[in-house]
């Protein structure tokens, strides 16, 4: 989900709101900024960086397919 609007219209209230209600869901949350605007992937790299460390969690299938630091892709 996107939430795009200009400043003061209620979207850090929706935002949380949501955060609230989603009880079984993980939510992750970026906030982009302007001086970061032309970094490609910034806001997805936020976003998934600080869940690199519960790959180990995963099965090795599921894994393979989020991570594979080795391909060029």
């Amino acid at each position: 989900m996107v939430i795009r609007g200009e400043a003061g219209v209620v979207k850090s209230t929706l935002l949380l709101l949501a955060q609230n209600l989603a009880d079984d869901f993980r939510v992750l949350r970026a906030a982009g900024s302007q001086s970061e605007a032309d970094l490609p992937f910034g806001g997805l790299a936020s976003l998934v960086v600080p869940l690199l460390g519960a790959l180990d969690g995963l099965s090795p299938v599921h894994r393979t397919r989020l991570w594979r630091p080795d391909s060029s892709n």
